[in-house]
């Protein structure tokens, strides 16, 4: 049977139909990877300093982006404002947010910090919202309001099955993942006139030199990392390290940038409703975490805020 599309209201045999599969394949993976980090970051940072850890992350994720970089010298920032701009989504998105989070995951349970970390496309639109300087809609501010009150019931409430989360954790991931739609933001706007892979490793390699730098100006070992530290790290907490670099930072970055450029984003956003699902969903599985009533208003909150928020 010809393919067919819609042209004046009317369906044209012969037109070709886009294949939004790859696309959709490309999202529903950058999903899994990007709502599997809670757990990967618990798994690394149960093992070694959370520092280590989100040093480690950027490291890695510049040392794999560098061949790209020296290959492609042309392609870079060009302007002040560009570069203010890719400086300032690699320090929200690769410096703050992987030393927020390591911090806040090794201080609080891997529910609280995967349900936290589900906000960020709250932020998102939060930042969207105040650059764009416009004014959203009712469903926005409900929304918003809703997540909001979703997060604040999961840190002020405490149950038996989350005793091991506190405060201080939980208000570190929330920054973590402010930091993280920040960085997005910034991103996707320069993304405009750079390209979504140039904004990306970019600011990847400035994250990385900021922090190298600073391991040199901070003797005391705040911002170290020592070869007896490195070589005390076990197996999967090297893994998981590697899966954070290169799986949550690079390529996850690279296929959703990609899969929003194919089929939009009305269609493929729509796909990170499922992130908190797998996230929760590993903390149940692979740390003996109680879903809790609390837990599951507080879930239900988040979705629905996030869900609001993105109607409106």
């Amino acid at each position: 049977m010809p393919a067919s599309s819609s042209f004046g209201g009317r369906r044209v045999a012969g037109a070709p139909i886009k294949n939004l599969f790859p696309a959709y394949a490309a999202g529903a993976t950058v999903v899994v990877i990007w709502g599997a980090t809670p757990a990967a970051t618990r798994l690394a940072v149960d093992a070694v300093d959370p520092v280590f850890v989100a040093l480690a992350r950027t490291f890695l994720a510049a040392a794999l982006v560098a061949p790209f970089l020296l290959w492609r010298r042309r392609a870079r920032p060009r302007t002040g404002g560009q570069w203010i701009s890719v400086m300032t989504a690699g320090v929200a998105g690769f410096i703050v947010f992987p030393l927020a989070f390591s911090i806040g995951v090794k201080a609080t349970s891997p529910t609280h910090a995967a349900l936290i970390n589900a906000v960020i496309p709250v932020f998102s639109g939060f930042f969207g919202v105040l650059f764009e300087r416009r004014r959203p809609g009712g469903r926005w501010f409900l929304g918003m309001a809703i997540a909001v009150l979703g997060v604040v019931f999961l840190i002020v409430l405490r149950s038996r099955g989350v005793g091991e989360a506190t405060v201080r954790g939980d208000l570190l991931c929330l920054l973590s993942s402010a930091m993280a739609g920040l960085g997005y933001v910034v991103g996707s706007r320069a993304s405009r006139t750079l390209g979504s892979v140039v904004v990306t490793f970019w600011a990847i390699a400035i994250a990385a030199a900021l922090l190298l730098s600073a391991t040199f100006l901070m003797p005391f070992g705040a911002l170290s990392i020592s070869p007896v530290m490195a070589r005390d790290v076990g197996a999967i907490a090297w893994g998981a390290i590697f899966y954070l670099g290169f799986g949550a930072t690079v390529v996850a970055y690279v296929l959703w940038n990609w899969a929003l450029a194919e089929a939009g984003v009305t269609r493929i956003a729509p796909l990170q409703f499922a992130m908190p699902l797998v996230s929760l969903s590993l903390a149940v599985v692979l740390f003996h975490q109680h879903f809790s009533v609390p837990l599951a208003l507080s879930v239900g909150a988040v979705l629905l805020g996030i869900f609001l928020s993105r109607r409106g």
